[in-house]
């Protein structure tokens, strides 16, 4: 391969090698919204990323149309355009799914109650507990008595009776998310029956 067409190459695929590079990064579980240069990074451009790819997989779509009709060549550049928007994307896809399963653990009950497992965070400073909470306030807890409620996620580290009546169970689930110097809890509240009622995800409770 000649220099003339090594330099055309480099031009062209430059911007699509880099993408593909930034969504394979992507696809690796860190904390996108914690305080650190790649959280950063991704929390500040990956909308803005994917919304040019779609721009410019519209651009190359229309470049392709425009070939069929006319009969002309569909350029190397619209072409660049739709393969690197369609595989891009798809990795996206991919990374999201990844992502969203690291991030979201199905609820366990057993290991909730084992405080020494479930407030051990990793790397992205995220325990058992925080990755449960979606499951658990989405799916467990609606329907629960308080009594249940205590069975399932064992004592709370907190509890008191507002002035509106009921109970309000608070359990630590583990660091603040960011700098994780204080806590994240989750607040559950029961009516004057001992029901469930609502919950409260506070982000700062230490």
């Amino acid at each position: 391969m000649s220099q003339e067409k090594i330099t055309s190459f480099v031009k062209i695929n430059i911007i699509p090698i880099l993408i593909l590079i930034y969504f394979v990064r992507f696809a690796i579980p860190q904390g996108i919204y914690s305080i650190t240069f790649t959280g950063l990074f991704y929390t500040l451009t990956i909308y803005l990323v994917v919304g040019c790819l779609i721009v410019g997989g519209l651009i190359g779509t229309v470049g392709y149309i425009n070939s069929r009709l006319k009969n002309t060549v569909f350029t190397a550049q619209h072409k660049s355009f739709l393969i690197t928007a369609i595989f891009s994307l798809a990795l996206f896809g991919v990374s999201f799914i990844t992502r969203h399963a690291y991030f979201n653990q199905k609820f366990d009950s057993e290991l909730w109650k084992d405080k020494t497992i479930s407030m051990e965070f990793d790397n992205n400073l995220l325990t058992p507990r925080q990755k449960m909470m979606e499951d658990l306030t989405e799916n467990i807890l609606p329907g629960l008595k308080k009594s249940e409620v205590e069975s399932v996620l064992g004592f709370p580290n907190y509890s008191s009776q507002p002035e509106e009546g009921g109970w309000d169970f608070t359990y630590i689930i583990g660091p603040e998310k960011g700098l994780g110097v204080d806590f994240q809890c989750l607040r559950i509240h029961f009516d004057d029956k001992d029901h469930f009622e609502s919950y409260e995800d506070i982000p700062v409770c230490g």
